[in-house]
């Protein structure tokens, strides 16, 4: 079994991959022909424009991408184009610093037939990333679902397209935080704390498959992903958040299936196996450097699902708690007790500062 952080991941990768969760998720984004950005002034803006070339990977040699996308009166329109693709472009999302998702309708391609969805990431960067995203395993109904999919279950890095040197997507986006600005113990400065929602959404999928938590590329949750949640086995350290944040202490239990198949175990008995641990959570306050009682915090467990991410294919659920804390420092003590072996233990320190 391993364990990864609380986040969202899984994603329709078409033609480098496909995997996807499908499940339904919150309204994030516009109808078709609207950007969820706020309207702009006079005339239009641009949200995405480039003709690049791709760097050649394992599984495809170097291609071309050509993007023009703008925004006027709350509509979006243009097209971008992939191999023998031609997408028109209904709908888009630029919300996060550095990322732009685009959406639309295939009008020309033989892989994906005319009148199927499509979508586009772009990642402003150095070199830019880029990924083109599919509707098969989503099943979204209209442009604006396909993307507010993607927002919610942003891919994993790995899946991600750079651009070659010397070319470059011009995007109106927010400009992304600098590269570094936020690490485990600090805040990234923000304008809304975290809330109830996007602490519930931490639940909802599968993670990035990182034990320690130390990858600090963004997820579409954006800076969320590491500013409103910690992980429960992250001995010895500190996490900082304000009296306004919606915290999530947590961490997703997993098998993958290559594992299983290696191992010669079903589906139902990694369930079993993860089933047969049992797990402790307990929070104390620290006052004048004096530790408090450890008081049991109930986890929230949910049901054991199938996701593809950066692991492969996997079995998991998630264990946590959401919770939301007055100034003051705390520790969280987490205690993992498997069969046959010495119980784990972790403390964490929260410090909560005033919003």
């Amino acid at each position: 079994m391993r364990y990864v952080a609380v986040a969202c991941a899984a994603t329709a990768i078409l033609l480098l991959s496909a995997c996807g969760d499908g499940d339904d998720s919150s309204t994030t984004t516009s109808e078709p022909s609207t950007t969820t950005s706020e309207e702009a002034d006079d005339g239009p803006r641009t949200l995405a424009e480039g003709d690049v070339v791709l760097v050649a990977t394992a599984k495809h040699e170097e291609r071309t991408l050509s993007v023009s996308a703008v925004e006027e009166d709350g509509e979006v329109t243009g097209e971008f184009r992939m191999s023998d693709h031609v997408i028109r472009i209904e709908c888009a999302d630029t919300d996060t610093g550095g990322v732009v998702i685009l959406g639309g309708t295939v009008t020309a391609g033989d892989v994906v037939p005319p009148g199927d969805l499509l979508g586009l990431i772009i990642q402003e960067g150095d070199p830019d990333r880029v990924l083109l995203v599919g509707n098969d395993e989503v099943g979204a109904q209209s442009c604006s679902k396909l993307v507010e999919w993607n927002l919610e279950n942003f891919p994993d890095e790995s899946y991600f397209t750079s651009v070659k040197d010397g070319y470059d997507i011009e995007t109106g986006t927010p400009e992304p935080p600098p590269t570094g600005s936020v690490g485990v113990n600090e805040m990234l400065d923000r304008a809304a704390p975290c809330t109830k929602g996007t602490a519930q959404a931490f639940l909802k999928n599968f993670g990035k498959a990182s034990r320690l938590g130390d990858r600090m590329e963004s997820t579409r949750l954006g800076d969320y992903y590491r500013l409103c949640q910690f992980r429960l086995y992250e001995n010895g350290k500190t996490f900082r958040f304000s009296d306004q944040d919606y915290i999530v202490g947590g961490h997703a239990a997993f098998w993958t299936y290559d594992e299983l198949e290696e191992l010669g175990m079903s589906r139902a008995e990694a369930i079993a196996d993860m089933k047969s641990i049992t797990e402790e959570v307990e929070i104390a306050t620290i006052v004048g450097g004096n530790v408090g009682t450890f008081e049991p915090v109930p986890l929230i467990v949910t049901k054991y699902r199938d996701a593809l991410a950066s692991p492969g294919r996997v079995v998991y659920n998630h264990r946590a708690f959401i919770t939301k804390l007055p100034v003051g420092q705390y520790f969280v003590r987490y205690t993992e007790r498997v069969p046959g072996e010495p119980d784990f233990t972790a403390t964490v320190r929260l410090v909560i500062t005033a919003a």
